[in-house]
């Protein structure tokens, strides 16, 4: 986690001198601390579940039945560390509820001091299992990705595209798949190199994430085919995108070596999903016959295939 990122700490405490006393030496520990003292557990319960990332509260002062404001406090926060600051050294009811706070320590004969500093152990360990789940998602995303465009790679599109394609028949919602290919990128590579062509594919994707709607998954289907999947939309509708990103490539002017500068010029193969489709392949299989026929028509076509849509009556 990043220094300037502050650990969000929520203390129940209905003593005010208390929560003061508290509230001081914990900003004084760290300044990446935000405390926010409520002053009933009735107030605790009508924040946010994400309001916060450790819980501290004194059960002492509280008049609610300890078990009872644990098993609740567990039961709505159920992903942050729960510390009762209130336990005493014979006190049954804590020592039975270990499953329910992460921590807790009695106060006396223990100076407040002591125990937050036993405490700041857990906020500790709060900052470093962060910034494990930080650095898991960057991972995860970075093995989703493709390294050259941006945008998700086949593998991913392909796992997200079959749980859309289930999805969309038990539920009869439309779904529309588009496939589309950079006319002459073959010839790209073979005039101006390597270097040139993977830099169209990235200006292509940069296009993509910049035209798309946020539920339309976008990902590179192949060397130079990309696969977009039109999340709860018809084909008709679908259109409206695909003729935006047309417009937009054969706006664009891209730059090979010496300053040459060229155009260019996509085909699209678009497809609704429809009741004759059982398997995920059948969908992909059409999108690719789509996709052939605009490349044989050529001039940026864009062959639509929308039999008897899903859920059409």
């Amino acid at each position: 986690m990043a220094t300037d990122v502050k650990i969000k700490v929520l203390y129940v405490e209905t003593d005010r001198a208390a929560s003061r006393a508290v509230e001081l030496f914990l900003q004084g520990f760290t300044s990446n601390l935000e405390v926010t003292t409520v002053a009933s557990t009735d107030e605790v319960y009508t924040l946010p579940r994400e309001g916060g990332d450790v819980i501290l509260i004194d059960t002492v002062h509280i008049d609610e039945p300890k078990r009872a404001i644990l098993e609740r406090l567990r039961n709505r926060f159920a992903h942050l560390p729960l510390v009762d600051l209130g336990a005493g050294a014979k006190d049954n009811i804590t020592r039975g509820s270990a499953t329910t706070v992460d921590e807790f320590f009695p106060k006396l004969p223990v100076g407040i001091g002591a125990v937050l500093r036993s405490a700041s152990h857990l906020l500790e360990r709060r900052r470093l299992e962060t910034d494990l789940e930080v650095t898991q998602e960057k991972l995860k995303e970075a093995t989703n990705s493709d390294s050259l465009t941006g945008l998700w790679n086949r593998k991913y599109i392909a796992t997200r595209l079959d749980q859309e394609f289930q999805s969309s028949k038990r539920y009869k919602k439309p779904l529309t798949v588009c496939l589309f290919e950079i006319a002459g990128f073959k010839a790209i590579n073979e005039t101006y190199g390597f270097e040139i062509a993977d830099n169209v594919l990235a200006q292509v994707g940069e296009m993509i994430r910049q035209i798309k709607r946020n539920t339309d998954l976008a990902g590179r289907f192949g060397e130079d085919t990309f696969c977009i999947v039109f999340h709860n939309t018809a084909a008709h509708n679908a259109l409206v995108g695909v003729e935006r990103f047309r417009d937009r490539i054969r706006r664009s002017v891209f730059t090979g070596k010496q300053a040459e500068n060229f155009t260019l010029d996509v085909s699209f193969g678009v497809v609704e999903l429809n009741e004759e489709f059982d398997q995920l392949t059948d969908l992909l299989i059409t999108a690719g016959q789509a996709l052939r026929k605009a490349k044989t028509v050529g001039g940026g076509a864009i062959e639509v295939i929308a039999a008897t849509p899903i859920g059409a009556k």
